[in-house]
């Protein structure tokens, strides 16, 4: 049979629906075992109101429509600059016909995008609930382990020389914060991508295995709340005070908008509330594992898209421990974690018949 001939509701068919299903098994399956190891969790610690599966099901898919809605804007200025076709509407709508708005890439986009708001409402319920699961207890020892590591002095202090400026500080903050968005752009970027299916899937497999296994595995695990809660926590005598007290003087003069979603997010943990957003969590740093991510896939795509990744990943490092989120050992983990994560889901799908007649097809 011809699937290239098919035409679905007026979208053209080169895969049958069964086909791109079976091509989400591993992903499904993930996001499944998440999902039912979350609920024996919540279950096992005789609170099933911890657990929810569509806490972000209400504004998900208003963030994704913006960003299809920004990629929408995108695309007639790169036909327009790049093709420059004789007639840009008929050009349009025949491409968007025909390459982008085929039923191959809206099923298969509508499936990540469908899953992906349970998965992230399942890690956020499991994040809520560390503290009840294991204490936190190891900030002490991620602090001693951070300043043996660097020469008998924490991070924040080398750094401090060099980043300690207001403009340096609110700059770093802004690209802290810019993670999100991107994470974003790249997750609907690749729901819809269908060029290259394996490095596509790569990607999925890794992000959902990174956010399950270092995201709340080795989050319960090492279960830690970063220096910038470190006195809150540990009662203890605190080496982070006097970078604590730069960012609040620099917060007067440059924003340092770190210092609060800091304060919300520690009155969510007092609270206990489930929320969009909500949990603390150190070890590993996920800002980190995001970027480290981003890294890798965007040196698949292109070398100039790898190296900006890069700058960006650097930057947020650099970030999170300047904002006194995160001790540097958090970084170094998440960044050993996410390689080996995506080294092991590029082999695996390599061994995979149907990844291996799709790839780059």
């Amino acid at each position: 049979m011809q699937t290239a001939a098919l035409r679905l509701g007026g979208f053209a068919v080169t895969q049958q629906p069964l086909e791109i299903l079976r091509e989400h098994r591993w992903f499904l399956a993930l996001v499944l075992v998440y999902a039912l190891a979350g609920l024996s969790l919540a279950w096992s610690q005789g609170q099933l109101q911890w657990m929810s599966l569509s806490l972000y099901a209400d504004r998900i898919f208003e963030r994704y429509a913006l960003w299809l809605m920004f990629f929408g804007f995108l695309y007639p200025l790169y036909v327009m600059v790049r093709v420059r076709p004789a007639r840009l509407t008929r050009y349009m709508i025949d491409d968007l016909r025909t390459t982008y708005l085929t039923f191959d890439r809206l099923f298969a986009a509508a499936i990540v995008l469908a899953v992906l708001p349970v998965f992230v409402s399942v890690f956020t319920s499991i994040n809520v609930m560390i503290p009840f699961v294991h204490p936190f207890d190891w900030d002490p020892v991620f602090a001693e382990w951070d300043r043996l590591l660097h020469g008998g002095r924490h991070p924040w202090v080398i750094l401090q020389p060099l980043l300690g400026y207001p403009l340096v500080t609110t700059f770093l903050n802004a690209i802290y914060h810019l993670w999100f968005f991107l994470l974003y752009a790249i997750v609907c970027w690749q729901a819809f991508a269908r060029v290259d299916r394996l490095l596509r899937m790569q990607f999925f497999l890794s992000f959902v295995l990174a956010w399950a296994l270092l995201g709340s595995g080795l989050a319960t695990v090492f279960a830690s709340v970063g220096p910038c809660y470190y006195a809150l926590a540990t009662g203890l005598p605190d080496p982070y005070a006097p970078l604590l007290a730069y960012l609040n003087a620099t917060n007067e003069v440059s924003p340092v908008w770190a210092l609060t979603v800091q304060e919300i997010l520690w009155e969510g943990y007092q609270s206990g509330a489930i929320e969009q957003g909500k949990g603390i969590s150190a070890m590993p740093s996920m800002h980190i594992a995001a970027v480290v991510l981003n890294v890798l896939f965007g040196f698949r795509v292109s070398r100039l898209f790898g190296w900006l990744m890069l700058a960006f990943a650097v930057l947020t490092f650099l970030g999170s421990i300047h904002l006194a989120w995160h001790y540097a050992i958090d970084g170094y983990v998440s960044v050993i974690g996410t390689c080996l994560i995506w080294f092991a889901a590029g082999q695996f799908l390599k061994r995979d018949p149907q990844f291996r007649r799709a790839a780059k097809r």
